[in-house]
């Protein structure tokens, strides 16, 4: 069984030996530097909305997809069941969307 309260030095290693929690929560202790940098929770949040764990539904933002099924319930377009009709429905939301790109 390991034991981490002393993990020794591989001499083939390239990183500095120690005890892993306290090379991260001290680094000092061990010669290295803390790069740590304290961040506003509310950058957090935006952060991880922006940018979630979890892949998304349909494999894009949340935003995204409101708006092409709105613009298919609208244009009366239907979920794809092959490839091919996946490529027709993403190019007909190209050409829908892309008005609205223009007006930004």
């Amino acid at each position: 069984m390991w034991n981490l309260h002393n993990i020794r030095p591989s001499s083939t290693a390239e990183s500095p030996s120690g005890r892993p929690d306290t090379m991260y929560f001290v680094p000092e202790i061990t010669g290295a530097n803390d790069y740590k940098v304290a961040v506003d929770l509310d950058d957090l949040d935006v952060a991880m909305e922006m940018f979630p764990l979890e892949r998304p539904r349909h494999g894009c933002s949340p935003l995204f997809s409101e708006l092409a099924f709105m613009l298919m319930e609208e244009n009366e377009l239907s979920l794809p069941s092959d490839v091919e009709q996946a490529m027709a429905l993403y190019l007909k939301l190209l050409d829908l969307i892309n008005p609205f790109l223009l007006n930004i």
